[in-house]
């Protein structure tokens, strides 16, 4: 198995992302004023101009395309030189958030947080793990999971197969075939079903029945990294928290792609990792085992 080194560009001074960046960065998802619902036409070829923009991050010959797609580009220095594409105000219906690092020799990965907001410190840790690890894109929510009184427009992008959400997960794995899409989770230990779901501290999974290789080499590596955390792997060890019917993992399968990884974190799992840069980069070195680069 293979482990990419950190790009070189990180080495000479390692940054560190604060919860306080992250929350200037991430947009209120109290801004949603409706929940977008495209079809499989719309969600082509919003496919189309997202894998152009991964291809091409610096690039602006696909910043109008993606306009009309209703997210506008715009060139950032924070938390990394990147490309970030967000909703316009006027228009916030759902579409998700995304940063395309300019970084050549960024890591293969997108590492992605549909409930932010609701699973707390996700957002949060996927931005930090996507700036301190080099990584080549990320992707959040835009609008809140459940609806509450602060915002009455919300869409859970997990469970909803047509979404810009899952068009950018197809888009990234159209450009990098070879590279694995992480999806960030919480749970609570207090409502699980089952003894070995309530002593979890992080529950990996690929979507299916069948773990994989790839997927308990990551599991060995976590809990070396983190001798005093329960790190189980579906369904082998736990029952529960398999993501059997997330739609991007769904729809990545069914596309070909065979590097879809599902980790669910404990609440004190999510504050140790946005609190601690060097478990942050323990726990990035794990998911990054089994990509070739």
């Amino acid at each position: 198995m293979t482990v990419i080194t950190r790009p070189r560009v990180l080495l000479a001074s390692i940054m560190i992302i604060s919860a306080a960046l992250a929350a200037l960065y991430l947009e209120p998802l109290s801004r949603a004023i409706g929940i977008a619902n495209p079809d499989a036409v719309a969600m082509h070829e919003a496919r189309i101009e997202f894998a152009r923009a991964i291809e091409a991050p610096r690039s602006a010959d696909w910043h109008e395309e993606l306009r009309e797609q209703g997210l506008e580009p715009s060139v950032i220095d924070d938390p990394i030189p990147a490309t970030r594409l967000e909703e316009m105000d006027e228009d916030c219906v759902g579409r998700g958030s995304y940063l395309l690092s300019h970084d050549q020799g960024a890591r293969p990965i997108l590492m992605s947080a549909p409930h932010r907001g609701y699973d707390r410190y996700t957002g949060t840790l996927a931005l930090q793990l996507v700036g301190e690890g080099g990584l080549a894109a990320g992707a959040w929510n835009s609008a809140p999971r459940k609806a509450r009184k602060a915002c009455r427009n919300a869409a859970d992008l997990a469970r909803s197969p047509l979404n810009h959400f899952t068009a950018f997960a197809l888009a990234f794995s159209d450009s990098y075939p070879a590279g694995r899409i992480v999806q960030l989770h919480g749970f609570d230990r207090s409502v699980r079903q089952s003894q070995a779901g309530a002593e979890a501290d992080v529950i990996l999974s690929n979507g299916t029945e069948n773990a994989g290789e790839n997927l308990f080499d990551i599991a060995d590596c976590m809990s070396a990294s983190f001798a005093r955390r329960n790190v189980l792997v579906y369904p082998n060890d736990v029952r529960e928290l398999g993501a059997l019917t997330n739609a991007q993992g769904q729809a990545l399968r069914e596309d070909g792609f065979g590097s879809f990884v599902h980790v669910e974190l404990s609440l004190s799992l999510r504050r140790e990792l946005v609190d601690d840069p060097e478990a942050r980069r323990a726990f990035l070195g794990c998911l990054s085992i089994g990509i070739a680069g």
